[in-house]
């Protein structure tokens, strides 16, 4: 692979977009957030396609950007890519993202997630605030085995900052 993508996953609220931006400005390439494209593509907020489509139509989303960024690599670029929290849940994306690059997996625990996405009212699939640990736990169990089977390498977040994520990173690539 001539080209150096480098793709973080994880739960929602790991930093995964946070690490992302510092990460390609410390290696002076490209970032990109796969919600973020698909909010510019759908001209709306992922609550709302969500809400409004359903999860399965916002999967099908992501697994269309997958594929065009797998394309565009015909003509090699480097970049970062964060992906959503949930685009592991299909076979098809994970095949795609070992393809594409390097997958690290940003883990954390539920608590921490809870706590890093406690006043986050913009996650649809979080639920209520009264019972969204229990939900953040059950995601992550439900996604464990599906982050570990895309990753290459998996950094435990939980007690580190910013530089020390970055600093785990580029030594892995």
């Amino acid at each position: 692979m001539n080209s150096k993508v480098i793709i973080l996953i994880g739960m929602m609220g790991s930093g995964k977009s946070t690490i992302g931006k510092i990460l390609s400005k410390d290696l002076n390439i490209d970032f990109l957030d796969s919600d973020e494209i698909i909010e510019r593509l759908e001209k709306q907020k992922i609550t709302n396609i969500i809400n409004s489509k359903g999860e399965e139509a916002f999967r099908e989303l992501e697994t269309k950007i997958l594929k065009d960024l797998n394309n565009f690599l015909i003509n090699p670029k480097d970049f970062v890519l964060a992906t959503g929290g949930g685009m592991v849940l299909r076979e098809e994306n994970r095949n795609i993202l070992k393809n594409l690059g390097k997958v690290f997996w940003l883990d954390l625990s539920a608590e921490k997630i809870f706590e890093n996405l406690s006043e986050a009212n913009d996650r649809p699939l979080l639920g209520d605030k009264e019972n969204r640990l229990n939900t953040i736990k059950s995601l992550c169990k439900i996604r464990q085995e599906f982050y570990e089977a895309c990753s290459d390498f998996k950094i435990n977040v939980e007690d580190m900052n910013h530089s020390r994520i970055i600093h785990e990173i580029i030594n892995k690539l």
